[in-house]
């Protein structure tokens, strides 16, 4: 146990350059507000090493899905299946980017869920020969997703028109990369897949 937190360790030390590189890059772009999320995700991945839920095999997916759902304020069930590569041939921000959203999406999701029906976040990740696939299926309050003009889901959030920017962004990102992005409404369960290509 105590050999694979000083690899942890290590393995977070090593990443830092990345992660600056990630943090200049949504600075310049004047992205604030992923900045602000960034800085404070990274703040509690030193915590998580000591405490980790969740290991996919890549810390920028650990730190966003340790964080993501240690927001979740009801019970819930929730499964990571399938390990990725620790050096995902991924743009650091687009990764950062992409599944921030993918991943407060489904716990937003959950959390919205009244009385004490099931709630669950099952999460699939399977790497091909040149891509990376993921699935996010969680469950969802009855009739609480619809659908937008842009074809995007739109649930009945607050913040009205700026909800589904999230993933309206993810969509434009992982298509203009020549990924796949799809999403379907099962029952009381979205489902929303995604496959990126790697860089060459």
């Amino acid at each position: 146990m105590l050999l694979q937190k000083e690899e942890e360790t290590r393995k977070y030390r090593h990443d830092i350059t990345n992660h600056l590189m990630c943090l200049k890059a949504l600075a310049d772009d004047k992205k604030t507000e992923l900045v602000s999320h960034y800085i404070e995700t990274l703040q509690k991945d030193m915590q998580q090493i000591q405490n980790k839920n969740y290991d996919t095999g890549n810390l920028i997916l650990d730190i966003l899905l340790n964080y993501h759902t240690g927001r979740i304020r009801k019970k819930t069930q929730i499964r990571v299946i399938g390990k990725c590569n620790d050096a995902i041939p991924i743009d650091e921000v687009d990764l950062c980017c992409i599944f921030a959203n993918l991943f407060q999406n489904a716990v937003e999701a959950v959390n919205r869920i009244q009385g004490d029906e099931e709630r669950h976040i099952y999460i699939y990740f399977k790497e091909y020969a040149g891509s990376l696939s993921c699935q996010i299926k969680n469950s969802i309050q009855e009739e609480s997703v619809r659908l937008g003009k842009d074809g995007l889901p739109v649930t009945s959030k607050k913040e009205g028109k700026n909800h589904g920017m999230g993933m309206k962004n993810v969509k434009e990102m992982i298509e203009g990369k020549n990924g796949l992005f799809n999403f379907k409404v099962q029952g009381e369960e979205f489902i929303c897949t995604i496959m990126l290509r790697y860089n060459q």
